[in-house]
């Protein structure tokens, strides 16, 4: 069982805004039990605040910084001494960095790495496990549109996403027939924060790319993947680039991209 009482448990990071706070409310009308991770207590424990009070949802906020390398064992830790095993892992918490790879700060770059990729792998390997016994549930690692191409003056962040979408496809091979579903969803540019937080708000990619709301995103990742999709990419526009990609030649693409993401300043 999931938990004490039966009741099915997600385990969501990046929970305290944009996709990730969305999926919370979605995955709360589902009569989830919710664990909610994210360094930003204040806003983590805001979205628990609503979803007590207006979905009378069970919710558990979990203020971990994933970037730390011990972060996995705590959360296990912690969900352990209450009794509780995940039947859903949402993979959402990440960010972006626009500029210059050779000229933005080394460290905080890495630390996209450790947030992106590797905390993302620490939680799938951990849990998944527990799924499996349970022959049942699954994971959604939030990718990008990104997966599916270079992006310059992006580098650390658009080589991030290809690993969580090239992971993913992969882990959910592994488990076919096993009745565990490992769903990536490629969202091109959302209404969040994320613009603001990766200093691209004044580059010709915000410009010209079709903005979704973070609402749509998570009601076409959730639904997807109780669909069991391996991969979802919303909206029609987002496809067709994500598919035309693999007819591009990729130094073409790459020179695109470029010309899209370069910031304003250089």
């Amino acid at each position: 069982m999931a938990d004490v009482n039966g009741q099915p448990v997600a385990l969501i990071t990046g929970a305290s805004s944009g996709i990730g706070e969305r999926l919370a409310y979605e995955i709360a009308a589902d009569q989830y039990i919710l664990v909610l991770v994210s360094d930003a207590e204040g806003e983590l424990n805001r979205v628990a605040g609503i979803l007590t009070s207006k979905l009378n949802a069970s919710v558990v906020a979990l203020p971990v910084d994933l970037t730390q390398h011990d972060a996995g064992e705590i959360i296990e830790d912690e969900l352990r001494e209450r009794k509780l095993v995940p039947d859903v892992l949402v993979n959402c918490a990440g960010y972006g960095m626009n500029g210059s790879a050779l000229e933005m700060n080394m460290s905080e770059q890495i630390a996209m790495i450790d947030l992106n990729a590797r905390a993302l792998t620490d939680l799938t390997l951990r849990f998944l496990p527990y799924m499996q016994n349970m022959e049942r549930g699954g994971v959604i690692n939030v990718a990008s549109l990104a997966s599916f191409m270079p992006g310059p003056f992006m580098s650390v962040y658009y080589a991030t996403k290809a690993y969580v979408l090239s992971f993913s496809q992969a882990i959910a091979a592994e488990l076919d027939g096993t009745g565990v579903t490992v769903t990536a969803v490629c969202p091109g540019p959302t209404n969040t924060g994320f613009q603001a937080r990766s200093e691209m708000t004044e580059t010709l990619a915000n410009k010209v790319m079709p903005v979704a709301s973070a609402e749509d995103i998570a009601a076409a990742a959730w639904a997807g993947f109780k669909n069991k999709r391996k991969v979802i990419i919303p909206g029609i526009a987002n496809t067709i680039l994500a598919e035309g990609t693999r007819f591009s030649p990729r130094g073409i693409m790459t020179s695109i991209m470029r010309r899209l993401l370069v910031p304003r300043h250089l």
